[in-house]
């Protein structure tokens, strides 16, 4: 769809609409997976696969900005695409450097946040590059505001020495809170939602 009506005018506002709704639900989707890590893991595996739950707060967020690089449709707009190769190419490069420094002091979680921070790295490139290419009208610090605050939920939370009923229920409150903490921000909004 942005391929065929990125010449019209309100293209760019739709798409950073878009982004914005998909910033929202992304958010609750890292929450609910990184708060509740370790139920979907013992529901899921057995017990010598627990302690993989402390990397799904790396990986959540890894795996979906791997995936966003549609909403910088820049590059391909403007047929730029050996851009891709030189992208993808460093952001290779450089998970291969963090895993080799970081996996030695910090093992399995190493491994994740070194695929966190390439992944973060090549989503940033994929953006500039469609910017500067197709630019949309993003207002990144609603987003910033938002991602930090996630992440200071999803990291800060499951560390809470907390029993199983206490710790569902505020992470229930956590989710909560994040959606309301979203609307505050403007990343939704509710006039937007009733025009469909």
């Amino acid at each position: 769809l942005i391929y065929t009506y990125y010449r019209e005018a309100d293209t760019p506002r739709q798409l950073a609409l878009i982004f914005r709704l998909f910033i929202f639900l992304v958010l609750l989707v890292f929450l609910v997976l990184s708060l509740f890590a370790i139920d979907i893991v013992q529901l899921l595996t057995t017990e010598p696969f627990y302690g993989g739950s402390v990397v799904v707060v790396f990986l959540v967020p890894a795996i979906l900005l791997t995936n966003m690089y549609i909403f910088a449709p820049g590059i391909g707009i403007a047929k730029k695409t050996h851009y891709l190769i030189w992208i993808n190419l460093l952001g290779a490069l450089l998970n291969l450097l963090l895993n080799m420094l970081l996996i030695p002091p910090l093992g399995i979680v190493g491994a994740g946040l070194a695929t966190l921070i390439s992944s973060m790295a090549i989503f940033a490139m994929y953006m500039i590059a469609s910017q500067k290419l197709y630019h949309v009208p993003h207002y990144w610090p609603p987003i910033a505001l938002g991602v930090f605050a996630a992440t200071l939920m999803a990291w800060g939370l499951p560390q809470l020495p907390l029993d199983d009923i206490a710790r569902w229920a505020l992470n229930l409150f956590a989710l909560v809170a994040m959606a309301m903490i979203a609307v505050s921000l403007g990343l939704i909004r509710v006039t937007e939602l009733k025009q469909g």
